[in-house]
């Protein structure tokens, strides 16, 4: 008997989590990180209009059966919408602790044509505006051949070992 009982048990386990999850609602968006500024000669870097553009957006999931899908993004006029969906897992049999995580997703957009430093990265949920994303003129008409990161993690700080106090920065990224 308790090995018959030890056998259901374990036949649950090893069939828990093996429903897909199904689709939730958005989620919403609390920032987006694009690899873009000036270098010391005032010199933009970073996209232009013929790259391809990607971003990383960052944001919160309700619970830890709540995971990113799919993004899906529109622009229109100086704004790019971004709709993140979710994945919810909580009726697949696993244990879901109720605290609010964390996650960053990499976001594909592709090229976008029309160059102007002023696009705005609104989260399709909230309406807010989570970053800006410049993208300047290309000087050449073909595709760029080098390949972004996508930016993982950033940090500044001001070096206090060099006896002037210079700002310094870190980005970290994947590739």
């Amino acid at each position: 008997m308790r090995f018959g009982l030890f056998l259901i048990l374990l036949q649950s386990l090893a069939f828990a989590g093996t429903t897909p999850p199904v689709a939730g609602g958005d989620l919403e968006l609390k920032g987006a990180i694009v690899p873009s500024g000036y270098n010391k000669v005032g010199k933009f870097v970073g996209y232009d209009n013929n790259d391809q553009v990607l971003i990383t957006v960052v944001g919160m999931v309700p619970n830890s059966c709540t995971q990113p899908g799919d993004s899906k993004f529109e622009v229109v006029g100086d704004k790019v919408t971004i709709h993140q969906a979710s994945l919810d897992y909580k009726d697949t049999g696993k244990v879901c602790t109720q605290t609010r995580m964390p996650f960053m997703k990499d976001v594909q957009l592709g090229v976008i044509e029309n160059a102007n430093m002023n696009y705005k990265i609104v989260d399709g949920k909230s309406g807010n505006v989570i970053g800006k994303l410049p993208i300047g003129i290309s000087p050449v008409s073909e595709p760029d051949s080098q390949m972004y990161l996508s930016v993982t993690d950033t940090r500044i700080w001001k070096d206090i070992k060099d006896g002037k106090g210079k700002w310094k920065a870190t980005v970290v990224g994947k590739y």
